[in-house]
């Protein structure tokens, strides 16, 4: 049996993750273009290629990493292009403590760079696709939600705070490439495999949520590791309204708070909002009931492969110790027990 775990996650040359890093690397270099050095290229928790892996064991127990990292490539290509789009519209000066591609480079290049690796993305899934199951159609609808995610970012500037389009946004740039990560993997685990179990579907999109609200989150929480990381903190209010903590924060907020809400720039205010109606403990407790439920739609695993289900559950607490980490919060342990 499998210690799925360290087959996954591993330092060995045999691991997926050794693997597809090395695969990654020689991806950039085969490009020929000047970007090798850029920290959005380097640098990641490669989630997605992660989530891919796993969704492929989740139903098959024969070793083939190097058959997964091949497809994972196209994921995480598309994944750094939606980076090098996103810090390039929210203006992020730096990431990991780095100068951000369209400041190292040029906004042109950025935009460029982005439509290139959307591209050969699409390109290397196709080159892989099967006459069973496309592929590349998943990939396709992934760009399409993340292309309607953006357009709908930018747009959400003339509008006042929505939970309901914050949600919205999410679901269309986060949950989709997240979720579907991990149901091409389960696609991959064998040529007759058409469809998915709920359980797979529901595991990925609420991972792609929480990661998201986490995400949201961390500005109010750990601003000295949200300026480190982007620059900056990021509380850009005015052109944007998707940050899910922002637009809790305005449903809760009397007439008069929300008429100074959408037209100040003061930090302080809003964290003192933010903490006047317990917007990130009510957030959280939001997130605890989804991790509940990834819990539960894990058990699918626990009769099915017993070993994967213990190694899963491990990966799951090692990607949300990070992310509450960049929080400054704690997380509870106590969630991913039986």
């Amino acid at each position: 049996m499998f210690d799925y775990h360290n087959l996954i996650m591993g330092s060995d040359d045999s691991c997926f993750l050794t693997i597809f890093n090395n695969l990654w690397k020689k991806e950039i270099d085969s490009q020929n273009l000047p970007y090798t050095n850029a920290i959005q290229i380097e640098a990641g928790n490669r989630l997605r290629p992660l989530l891919m892996a796993w969704g492929y064991y989740s139903n098959c127990s024969h070793e083939n990493n190097s058959y997964i990292a091949e497809y994972a490539i196209s994921i995480e290509l598309l994944h750094k292009a939606s980076i090098l789009l996103d810090d390039l519209i929210d203006e992020d000066t730096a990431r990991h403590g780095r100068e951000t591609f369209h400041i190292q480079y040029s906004k042109s290049e950025a935009l460029l760079y982005a439509i290139y690796m959307l591209n050969r993305s699409i390109d290397l899934m196709h080159e892989r696709d099967t006459i069973e199951h496309s592929r590349t159609a998943i990939l396709l609808n992934i760009v399409d939600n993340m292309a309607r995610g953006g357009i709908k970012e930018i747009n959400s500037a003339a509008t006042t705070f929505s939970l309901k389009d914050a949600k919205e946004i999410i679901e269309l740039e986060t949950i989709s490439l997240i979720k579907n990560s991990f149901v091409l993997g389960y696609l991959l685990s064998a040529p007759t495999v058409l469809d998915t179990p709920d359980a797979i579907v529901n595991i990925g999109y609420s991972c792609g949520y929480c990661f998201q609200v986490l995400n949201d989150i961390e500005p109010f929480s750990a601003p000295d590791i949200n300026q480190k990381y982007k620059g900056s903190i990021n509380y850009d209010f005015e052109k944007h309204r998707k940050n899910i903590v922002m637009s809790f924060l305005y449903g809760c907020c009397m007439p008069h708070e929300r008429k100074k809400l959408t037209n100040t720039s003061d930090f302080e205010y809003v964290r003192k909002l933010i903490a006047k109606y317990n917007v990130i403990h009510t957030l959280l407790s939001e997130l605890e009931s989804e991790i509940l439920q990834i819990m539960q739609q894990t058990l699918l695993f626990k009769n099915s492969n017993p070993q994967f289900y213990v190694d899963f559950k491990k990966f799951l607490i090692t990607m949300f110790d990070i992310c509450y980490k960049k929080c400054g919060l704690p997380i509870n342990n106590e969630l991913f027990n039986d």
